[in-house]
């Protein structure tokens, strides 16, 4: 496989702002073929031990330990989409008929182990599902990285994602659709031994495998909503309460007895319903030893399951995948201390991809240090090879008597008295995947 780069620096009157595009005919989502047999065909395992973050006790069930690793949520979630249609009296994505086929479009359990990584096990095995039912084909093999989530948003997502320490949603969410995922194959799953390796750790051609997430979103709690969104949506990531008894779970429809007065520590999958035992059916990350060979059923809202109900969406992908790289700013001088209280700019990318401009923004104005300082990847599909690529960067004088330095390549600009200035650059472009040449530039400076 052949990767293509090509670099613009926008030189400010403090600090510089690069930007790489690289162009490559790798094709994410096709690497993963119905036939290929890249999902492991039993549960990922590394070693069982200690009981998870957040839960109240360690429990040893046969020498095995089981933990958990959804810490309380760190902000305020959006708010639930209510979903209506016609639901029937059950549902299992396990075994069930979408757009006349027929099969399970869920993927195999796996093992966190001994560490509190559930909250990256729950989203990719909602996501698995919906990348199956995506491609139409249940047989469909997908086998995605926990370990990219693990050990690279514990170093990319500050103390959202503590590693084996569990994580505050929506951490391992932004995470996703920020990032994206890795097949299994680049970054296999290890920390069952309770440890982290590096990010750097990952296969050297990270880039030209990860698949894009476009985004994820909350459910409304009332069951119904619930159900239709597992129907028109696929597999749901859900939030839950684990007391002690849930570790000796091993079969029927669970229910804790009393109050359930904790917070959720524990992330699942919700796969399907049955109203006749007026229940959810779920999938754990705790092997196939554990409950119904790895799944369970559980009482509507019992343990607060329903309370946090995510979904994402996905698109599947095809022809060559363009990645526009923002490199962030380079510390220089004193610059540090002005991002830590004063710095304040956005971008735009913008691609052409051969039918539609594809648009991926970053419109909100920061004064956080690290949004600034981390190099972010944007990644498009295209079905020409000359795409055109238009990148927009601007920022904005909020504090009286500072002429600040502009990131978009504007030298000098601004007036010291001035609270409102906004200026900023679009650079235009359009780039062969086939020279790897830049074939025109435009520069506006406004």
């Amino acid at each position: 496989m052949n990767t293509k780069i090509f670099s613009i620096l926008l030189i400010g009157t403090l600090l510089g702002t690069c930007i790489t595009v690289i162009g490559t005919q790798q094709q994410n989502d096709t690497d993963m073929k119905p036939g290929t047999n890249q999902q492991k065909p039993s549960e990922e395992i590394t070693s069982d031990n200690d009981c998870g973050c957040e839960s109240p006790e360690t429990l040893d069930i046969d020498g095995n330990y089981h933990r958990t690793g959804l810490l309380p949520v760190k902000e305020t979630l959006p708010e639930g989409e209510a979903f209506t249609g016609v639901t029937s009296a059950s549902w299992d994505w396990r075994d069930a008929t979408y757009n006349g086929q027929t099969g399970d479009w869920t993927t195999p359990i796996k093992n966190q182990a001994d560490c509190g990584s559930c909250y990256a096990f729950a989203p990719l095995g909602s996501i698995e599902a919906l990348m199956k039912i995506r491609q139409g084909n249940p047989g469909y093999s997908i086998d995605l990285s926990e370990q990219f989530i693990v050990s690279c948003g514990m170093e990319w997502m500050g103390d959202y994602i503590q590693g084996c320490d569990g994580a505050y949603s929506p951490g391992p969410y932004n995470f996703i659709t920020s990032y994206g995922t890795l097949p299994e194959s680049c970054f296999a799953y290890v920390s069952g031994s309770g440890t982290v390796p590096p990010c750097s750790d990952k296969c050297s051609n990270w880039e030209d495998l990860i698949i894009q997430i476009d985004a994820w979103h909350t459910v409304a709690s009332d069951i119904n909503s619930i159900k239709n969104a597992l129907l028109q949506k696929g597999p749901l990531v859900a939030g839950m309460i684990v007391y002690d008894d849930f570790f000796g779970y091993s079969g029927g429809v669970y229910e804790h007895p009393g109050s359930d007065p904790d917070p959720m520590n524990h992330a699942v999958v919700i796969v399907g319903y049955d109203d006749a035992q007026n229940c959810w059916i779920c999938k754990n990350s705790w092997g196939t030893g554990w409950g119904e060979d790895g799944w369970f059923m559980i009482l509507y809202g019992d343990c607060k399951i329903g309370q946090e109900i995510i979904y994402f969406d996905y698109t599947p992908q095809t022809g060559p995948q363009v990645n526009v790289k923002i490199h962030r700013i380079q510390m220089i001088g004193e610059i540090e201390g002005w991002l830590e209280s004063e710095a304040d700019w956005s971008y735009r990318v913008q691609v052409y991809t051969g039918s539609q401009w594809s648009e991926q923004i970053n419109d909100d104005y920061s004064s956080n240090e690290d949004d600034h300082t981390e190099d972010v990847t944007y990644r498009f599909h295209v079905q020409t090879p000359t795409p055109e690529i238009t990148i927009k960067v601007w920022d904005r004088d909020t504090i009286t008597g500072d002429d600040l330095a502009d990131v978009s390549g504007y030298i000098g600009g601004g007036s010291d008295d001035s609270t409102t200035d906004i200026r900023g650059a679009i650079f235009h472009c359009q780039y062969s995947l086939v020279t790897n040449q830049i074939i025109q530039i435009d520069t506006i400076i406004s």
